[in-house]
């Protein structure tokens, strides 16, 4: 739990990050990672079960942050056709909701896929980097908005806490809730953990969002949805 909710641009270690490889125009095979790596800790399948060794799966040149396939890597990648959502001849996918027997559909001129054809090719790097290489928005703690909200924690030791948004606040993908290793929690399950860890408080967790609602739908059922549940802190995220 510790590892899950530090965050990475207060550390030097970078864990299991996500990147697909991908077959490049000029017939490599790569990926980049966030930050150059100092040093690989480890490269395992998404599944954090299966470990690739260096030189024989990737190959990584110290001072870049690309990582590469040797012929004959058992690391599984995309082609070109796949990511542009072409089947294998290069024809175009049919278009969503439309799958093929590999449950692979398009938006235009991209993959849309839920399932193993996707995920199965991402794969899990540990890594040293330079403390400070993040150069992105680093969100500041502001307690004075949440007065109330931090006032509940402390003295009543408990907190409700409404989830309202779209597909990725229902657990959309995560592979706990589709029952697979690595079996990674869903978001709401990470907060309501971290909050009760943190606080030592119970956390009552409601969680309103549907798959694929917009913001107007957001608008529609503010009531039903969060305010008439008369909760002590909103999550809310629309438009992914």
């Amino acid at each position: 739990m510790d590892k899950k909710l530090t965050y990475f641009w207060n550390t030097d270690t970078m864990y299991n990050e996500s990147i697909c490889m991908i077959e490049r125009t000029n017939g490599e095979i790569n990926a980049r990672t966030l930050f150059v790596p100092e040093e690989i800790i480890s490269i395992y399948d998404v599944s954090l079960e299966k470990k690739f060794v260096e030189g024989v799966d990737y190959i990584w040149e110290k001072g870049t942050n690309v990582i590469t396939l040797p012929q004959g890597s058992a690391i599984p990648f995309f082609t070109d056709n796949d990511i542009h959502g072409r089947k294998e001849d290069g024809e175009y996918l049919e278009a969503y909701p439309a799958t093929d027997d590999k449950g692979r559909s398009r938006f235009n001129d991209a993959l849309f896929c839920m399932n193993g054809f996707l995920y199965e090719k991402q794969i899990a790097i540990t890594y040293r980097y330079l403390p400070g290489s993040y150069k992105g928005v680093i969100p500041e703690y502001q307690p004075e908005k949440l007065e109330n909200c931090l006032a509940k924690l402390s003295k009543d030791k408990k907190l409700k806490v409404v989830f309202f948004g779209d597909s990725i606040f229902t657990g959309c993908d995560a592979s706990g809730l589709h029952n697979r290793a690595p079996y990674q929690p869903i978001l709401s399950d990470l907060v309501k953990n971290g909050i009760e860890q943190h606080f030592g408080a119970n956390v009552e967790m409601c969680v309103t969002a549907v798959g694929g609602k917009t913001s107007s739908w957001g608008a529609e059922t503010r009531n039903e949805n969060c305010a008439d549940l008369c909760p002590d802190l909103v999550v809310m995220s629309f438009g992914m």
